[in-house]
């Protein structure tokens, strides 16, 4: 009877050691990007306090000095533009200089906005390849897809730079919520299909189907990103 209360005893310590050290998530929205204190704070708060991780963000995410800031307009920011090797480039550069993550993401935004590449669609992407980088450095998974996984082909087929639009399901999810909140209407579900995943300037067709699965009082105003 000692012998299996002291085995009892082993298993629930083990067990409750397991647990505590699983880790939470980071989603997209882990990671504040409008300024290196908000980058910070973010970190501190979503990764490291979230999971018990014992390091400081402020100490560890820094300005990019101006050595790096060379070789980053060297490695990344020059030459002829392709949107499939840029945002691998990126990835690789964040990856071995992931301490300044922040600067290399503004300098890159900065980048895109001055040679007119810069749209939603590939901020998206470069918030998402530096979250998923962060949370590679401190073992936490994410509960989002990165476009670096995929094959150049079909990066290029998914990126839309310049003077086409990207339609994303998942972005229009987004405002549709919003607006349903901001006029009321929290029960209502309304559904958005996408006959594609992109358009084109030379005269691609995309239809979108909207569904509601009740009537509204009021009309109901959906604003799409692209």
């Amino acid at each position: 009877m000692i012998k299996f209360f002291c085995r009892l005893l082993l298993i629930f310590s083990i067990s409750s050691s397991v647990n505590a050290n699983v880790l939470n998530e980071v989603s997209i929205n882990s990671v504040n990007y409008e300024s290196l204190s908000s980058f910070q704070k973010s970190i501190q708060e979503n990764l490291f306090n979230k999971n018990s991780i014992d390091s400081n963000a402020n100490e560890i995410f820094k300005e990019i000095s101006d050595k790096k800031l060379r070789q980053l307009n060297i490695d990344v920011l020059s030459g002829e533009f392709v949107s499939s090797e840029f945002l691998l480039n990126y990835e690789d550069f964040i990856n071995n200089n992931f301490e300044f993550s922040y600067d290399i993401y503004s300098n890159s935004v900065d980048y895109l906005k001055e040679v007119k590449k810069y749209n939603t669609n590939i901020n998206y992407h470069l918030q998402t390849i530096t979250t998923n980088s962060l949370a590679q450095q401190f073992s936490i998974s994410t509960n989002f897809d990165v476009i670096t996984s995929q094959s150049p082909d079909k990066m290029l087929s998914s990126i839309n730079i310049g003077p086409g639009y990207i339609l994303g399901a998942a972005a229009a999810t987004v405002f549709i919520k919003d607006a349903l909140a901001k006029q009321g209407c929290a029960d209502p579900r309304l559904d958005i299909s996408l006959s594609s995943s992109s358009m084109t300037e030379g005269g691609s067709t995309v239809t979108l189907t909207a569904t509601i699965e009740e009537p509204l009082g009021t009309n109901l105003v959906v604003p799409i990103a692209t």
